[in-house]
């Protein structure tokens, strides 16, 4: 499938981005988009001096109406498996800001000195849901994972 974007024609093939790189004294011929990683630990190309996150531009590829320009918090990309650098198709999906978020990695307890025991929280519509103290760390990561499993489910 081929695609114009940013006045270049590009395409998803084989795994990889490529753009069309056309002369005026050679014919026409693809080029691979490899781009590089960045310190956030996504890749990103360059098209036409403008910018991508690689992952946004497969997408795009393979849901042309969907609109790769728009960076409203209702329209991030998240890779289900957490892997930045896996842009497999099967891994990406259009979900809101928060629910980017969800999908990470965090304790959500702390210790807290002035009790002696483990805070749990959770954090729902941009506010921090307290799940309660626990005298150990195992209960509190526990009840954690119970609130995400139930409050931050992303729905197909």
């Amino acid at each position: 499938m081929e695609v114009v974007l940013n006045e270049m024609k590009i395409k998803y093939e084989d795994g990889k981005l490529w753009k069309l790189r056309e002369t005026k004294t050679k014919p026409s011929y693809w080029v691979e988009l490899k781009g590089c990683v960045k310190k956030d630990g996504y890749r990103q190309v360059g098209i036409n001096y403008k910018l991508y996150k690689y992952h946004r531009v497969v997408y795009f590829l393979h849901n042309q109406k969907w609109k790769i320009h728009d960076s409203c918090r209702n329209n991030s990309i998240d890779h289900i498996d957490q892997d930045k650098l896996n842009n497999n198709i099967e891994n990406l999906r259009v979900v809101t800001n928060q629910q980017n978020q969800w999908n990470r990695d965090v304790k959500g307890y702390c210790f807290d000195k002035a009790r002696g025991k483990y805070k749990a929280r959770i954090g729902v519509d941009g506010e921090q849901k307290y799940l309660g103290y626990f005298k150990s760390e195992q209960a509190a990561g526990a009840a954690y994972l119970d609130a995400k499993g139930s409050l931050h489910q992303i729905l197909p």
